[in-house]
């Protein structure tokens, strides 16, 4: 029984060791105003579990951004206010056989919640006097699930990535119920990861 026990102890430490984990950031998101950081874990040569956080926001006007609203006829005006978005996502990652040196192509699946927790009370009051009337402003939330593809470049000894990767996905928080059937609003993301395997 002892040895059993020892068997199962030294298998499990075995397991242990050859696990891996990955830290990366989202290189492309700077350009659209987002920050993305995210941590998986790979369990073996096929199976990757990631959890990552993301911040939006606008370097201009101190975090500002235009809102657009349809003005009659058919005109348009904008009003700065500031605006931050959170994201969380969790994915799912298959991994197919390694191509030399341990570069291979993933499919996924993964659910991102995405809210807008706070909107400047300034947007508010430059509204009702724009419009003449009061904006009643529910802050924006999207439940995105989906699927992902990419490929992952490993350099430098296999400790360096290189991860493009694009998903596309239904938003839950957007979809509506119609009479007539349910109408579905997709979103999406693309990313480049950089990392570090350790």
């Amino acid at each position: 029984m002892s040895k059993f026990i020892t068997f199962l102890f030294l298998l499990f430490t075995c397991s242990l060791q050859a696990q891996q984990n990955e830290i990366k950031v989202d290189a492309f998101g700077p350009v659209i105003d987002q920050f993305n950081i995210t941590y998986e874990r790979l369990f073996n040569d096929k199976l990757g579990i990631e959890g990552g956080i993301g911040y939006m926001y606008s370097p201009e006007r101190l975090d500002t951004v235009n809102y657009s609203f349809t003005l009659p006829p058919g005109t348009y005006g904008t009003l700065p206010f500031k605006r931050r978005a959170w994201s969380f996502l969790v994915s799912a990652k298959y991994y197919f056989s390694p191509k030399p040196k341990g570069n291979r192509l993933f499919i996924g699946t993964f659910i991102q919640y995405k809210t807008e927790p706070k909107i400047e009370d300034a947007y508010f009051e430059a509204y009702e006097s724009y419009f003449n009337e009061p904006d009643i402003y529910t802050p924006t939330a999207s439940l995105l699930m989906g699927g992902s593809a990419g490929y992952k470049f490993l350099l430098f000894k296999q400790k360096v990535i290189l991860e493009p990767i694009i998903g596309i996905g239904v938003d839950i928080e957007k979809s509506e119920l119609d009479v007539g059937g349910f109408g579905f609003a997709f979103d999406g993301f693309v990313r480049l990861n950089l990392g570090y395997r350790f």
